[in-house]
């Protein structure tokens, strides 16, 4: 049975590193301030995510935008790695 991404996680429950990820992401993306009406997302869909999304494959090679903000965020998280 899939899991879903809202559902709370029990400790010592092993949970896949792209569930994860896209806990993360639908977290962010609810969390701002200002939402936007639409994103893009890599890969699959978000489920039970209330913001209209575009699912893309292989982004970074189809969107300069999406390529740039992935230097970006690469590059403050590896900044952060390193304090």
């Amino acid at each position: 049975m899939p899991q879903k991404l809202n559902e709370p996680q029990s400790p010592g429950r092993w949970v896949s590193p792209t569930c994860r990820k896209k806990l993360a992401v639908k977290r962010a993306l609810e969390g701002l301030l200002v939402r936007p009406g639409h994103v893009l997302v890599d890969g699959r869909r978000i489920q039970d995510m209330k913001i209209a999304q575009q699912p893309i494959i292989k982004r970074d090679a189809k969107s300069l935008t999406i390529a740039a903000a992935s230097i970006l965020a690469k590059t403050a998280r590896d900044a952060l790695m390193y304090i």
